[in-house]
């Protein structure tokens, strides 16, 4: 470890000498969390990481940018000992006595080339890039990427991603394809299009997400729809059908919204997703990430019962440092009958509110939240999971440069 950290800064300093121009920043979490699970086993965990963004200006056209990853290290794990934390995955480098298991992962290394004549910045290597509202696509990926501003409200982009590299003399890769339209002529919205080629598997996956923002006053009225046509040789044809609404209302002292996402029963193939819909518990958690019930993949391809999320929040800026914020909701099944009645009682994965606070020690700079969450679990688990009471009480330190 400590040659690959001096490989690195060595690498890292070489380039700073032959760049006219770099910059450096960063954040810096650390957080810890109470919890229990569906066997109502309590769990508590530390854990911290460091994100480093750097950008290299090679010249007036080519930029190299190498980000990193410190973390994230688990307080108190010897590494390679524990490969989870009672079946949930947690992350474990890192934290006993003596181990010093600080894992470096590299999360974007690429360069960005800027044909100023096209207006296009074309990008190779390592990057990230989210699709509309996160439902297929929020990670990092290797690949090639393109970007095509025809104007500072229109912009075009072309994506090719590795998503899978098979047997290399065997044609078995998984390539993917998108493109992406934006424009805020009128008022913001987009188009876009993926083409998945599972060749090893001889399926072909398409799919068509357009999507509309309406701003009004102090009102943000959001729609995304998705449609996902599978094609797989000698089986059925199956089509998914979603969509996402999210309205929002801020005047800068008080803020509520509505988040309501949709999967009919043939779900959505994804590719590495990140939809966060409020929820700690039912949900990718906003303030904590790492111990929720892993619900996106109830809305998978082919799933057979459909998906639903309905979640409210409400927010209020108290001063300049403090702000606080509540949200409730609930995920279920969409099964033919099930009106909304049915879903409160029957058809769900459970039930959530949470709450807590955001204080600004440092404005911008350093700040801690503190939130805390109820669930009771639905009657889609098995009977000895069921009308579990579910609890989280956590807080993030984040620190920005």
């Amino acid at each position: 470890m400590r040659v690959t950290l001096l490989a690195i800064i060595l690498a890292l300093y070489s380039i700073m000498l032959f760049s006219i121009d770099y910059s450096l920043s960063g954040d810096y979490q650390a957080r810890g969390i109470m919890f229990n699970d569906l066997d109502n086993k309590d769990s508590e965990f530390l854990d911290n990481r460091l994100h480093l963004y750097s950008t290299f200006k090679l010249n007036d056209i080519l930029d190299l940018n190498f980000n990193l990853e410190v973390g994230y290290v688990t307080w108190g794990v010897i590494p390679d000992v524990l490969n989870d934390v009672d079946g949930l995955n947690f992350p474990v480098e890192g934290g006993a006595i003596g181990t010093r298991g600080l894992n470096i992962r590299t999360t974007e290394m690429n360069i960005l080339y800027k044909m100023k004549s096209l207006k296009t910045d074309i990008k190779v290597g390592q990057q990230y890039w989210a699709d509309p509202v996160s439902l297929i696509l929020d990670d990092y990926f290797s690949g090639i990427s393109a970007k095509t501003t025809f104007s500072e409200s229109t912009v075009f982009e072309l994506l090719y991603i590795k998503a899978n590299e098979g047997h290399y003399n065997e044609a078995d890769d998984d390539n993917v394809f998108i493109s992406n339209f934006t424009t805020e002529l009128v008022f913001p919205l987009g188009f876009m299009l993926l083409y998945n080629d599972y060749v090893d598997d001889k399926v072909k996956d398409f799919v068509a997400i357009p999507y509309v923002n309406k701003p009004y006053c102090n009102f943000d009225f959001g729609l995304t729809g998705i449609v996902d046509y599978y094609y797989k040789e000698g089986a059925k044809n199956k089509i998914g059908l979603g969509s996402v609404i999210r309205t929002k209302y801020d005047n800068e002292k008080i803020n509520a919204g509505l988040d309501f996402l949709t999967v009919n029963k043939y779900g959505i193939n994804y590719l590495s997703p990140w939809y966060q819909n409020g929820l700690q518990i039912f949900g990718i958690g906003k303030i904590h990430d790492s111990s929720n019930l892993g619900w996106s993949s109830a809305y998978e391809y082919d799933n057979g019962v459909g998906f639903s999320s309905l979640v409210l929040n409400g927010g209020y800026v108290i001063n300049d440092e403090l702000s606080a914020f509540v949200t409730g909701g609930l995920i279920s099944t969409l099964d033919d009958g099930a009106d909304i009645s049915e879903r409160l009682n029957k058809h769900n994965y459970g039930k959530e509110i949470n709450a807590g606070f955001n204080y600004q020690i440092i404005p911008e700079t350093l700040s801690i939240d503190v939130f805390g969450a109820l669930g009771k679990t639905g009657d889609l688990y098995n009977v000895a999971q069921r009308d579990q009471g579910l609890y989280q009480l956590g807080t993030v330190l984040r620190a920005s440069f």
